[in-house]
């Protein structure tokens, strides 16, 4: 027989079909995936549940420690509470007392100035003794050209005799350049006559009795240089007191030693 060269041989095996064995790993495949997938489900089941588990307890720990803190944080928020309060009242008691203290020093100041004014009237050490300015007050208004002021006048005197006789005050000054005197009752309603009668056994007040002030006006222009206290007394002894005040804003204290007094 003769041999084709050159031509490949193919080589054939039978093989028997046999459907029932395809068909039982067909079923051991399924069967394998199946038990596969589930028991990944359920291994995945578990786990999700422990760590929904171990979510849960961190939670209630969490819940548990940030209510403690809310406590903690209330608690402290009280006493620091409390604590500003202690201290407010603290402050404000010695706030308090220090006014208070302050004013009875200021009372005590008063009182001693009252004292020695008394005590300058009833026993007088000056040899100069009769009608006097005794002092003044002038301030500021809150209003341009409105000012108020006191006066006070004494009888410096080892006796308590009644003193009796006439005032006048004057507010002297220039208006575009010429000197210019405006009488007090010209200047306030408080005053009502030129010549301020007096009557007093130790002291009187201008513009009456009492703290009271009296406000006057200055007119417009006028520039005050001073104010003019002329005072004359009675009796048997009669005492002429020119007083020339200078037109400051603050208390001050005159006597008849600065005053130009002439007895008659």
């Amino acid at each position: 027989m003769a041999q084709v060269t050159g031509t490949k041989q193919e080589h054939l095996i039978v093989v028997s079909d046999q459907p029932g064995k395809r068909l039982l790993k067909k079923l051991v495949y399924w069967l394998l995936f199946t038990l596969f997938s589930v028991g990944s489900f359920l291994v995945g089941e578990y786990l999700g549940m422990e760590s929904q588990q171990s979510a849960l307890v961190e939670r209630d720990l969490l819940r548990a420690e940030l209510a403690l803190k809310r406590g903690e944080i209330e608690a402290l928020t009280q006493e620091v509470t409390a604590l500003r309060v202690g201290a407010d009242v603290d402050r404000q008691s010695t706030d308090a007392v220090r006014l208070n203290i302050k004013q009875l020093e200021e009372e005590k100041f008063q009182l001693q100035q009252d004292l020695s004014f008394y005590k300058n009237i009833m026993a007088p050490k000056s040899a100069d003794k009769g009608l006097r300015v005794q002092k003044y007050e002038l301030h500021r208004t809150d209003q341009p050209g409105r000012f108020r002021f006191k006066l006070m006048l004494t009888q410096v005197s080892d006796s308590n005799r009644l003193l009796s006789g006439l005032a006048t005050v004057s507010l002297v000054g220039r208006q575009e350049g010429i000197e210019k005197s405006l009488a007090l009752k010209d200047l306030s309603e408080e005053v009502k006559d030129q010549n301020i009668r007096l009557g007093f056994r130790y002291f009187q007040n201008i513009p009456g009795p009492g703290e009271r002030y009296a406000e006057m006006v200055i007119p417009e222009g006028f520039e005050p240089d001073y104010l003019l206290v002329v005072a004359q007394s009675r009796g048997p002894k009669p005492k002429r007191v020119e007083q020339k005040i200078p037109w400051q804003f603050e208390e001050a204290v005159t006597d008849a030693s600065e005053s130009k007094t002439q007895s008659d």
